[in-house]
């Protein structure tokens, strides 16, 4: 099944998701693949557990923690 792609109010979609879902998407597979919860991803970036709870349920962009976001799930593959 071939993913559609439309552009929706400046956003690129694949799929009927927007780029920041498929990231937190990808984020909760990689949490539940290593155990860990979205409030050790708030505390081991640094940021405060309510505002990861607002990205990781779609009420605030992750624009700026992406970075830090692929950082820390980076560090739990080299664990491994």
């Amino acid at each position: 099944a071939e993913k559609r792609r439309i552009y929706s109010r400046n956003r690129f979609i694949r799929g009927g998701m927007t780029m920041s879902q498929e990231f937190i998407l990808k984020v909760r597979i990689q949490l539940a693949k290593y155990g860990k919860s979205q409030n050790w991803l708030a505390d081991t970036i640094g940021i405060s557990r309510p505002y990861m709870s607002d990205i990781m349920n779609g009420r605030r962009k992750p624009d700026k923690q992406i970075k830090p976001i692929e950082a820390a799930l980076a560090e739990l593959e080299k664990e491994k």
